[in-house]
């Protein structure tokens, strides 16, 4: 009986983060990510955003890392 491997991987948003689950899914391993919402350098974020586009919206970027990866993401709320 052989069962599917499984991992979680932390997720930053970044590419480091979004390659390495890419390379483990390639190895058949199911992943899972975590992303600690720490709400550090969130002011300084949304203010680069909002000077290259107006328009954007505010988002976090491991979510659309892991909609990109097709894994489940977990934000955990650290900040209390």
């Amino acid at each position: 009986m052989s069962t599917k491997r499984k991992a979680v991987a932390l997720i930053s948003g970044g590419l480091d983060s979004m390659l390495a689950v890419r390379m483990v899914q390639e190895q058949g391993v199911e992943v899972e990510g975590i992303n600690f919402f720490t709400g550090f350098c969130v002011e300084g974020h949304t203010h680069a955003i909002r000077n290259q586009d107006k328009n954007k919206k505010k988002r976090n970027n491991a979510l659309w890392v892991a909609e990109q990866l097709g894994i489940k993401l977990h934000i955990i709320d650290v900040i209390e």
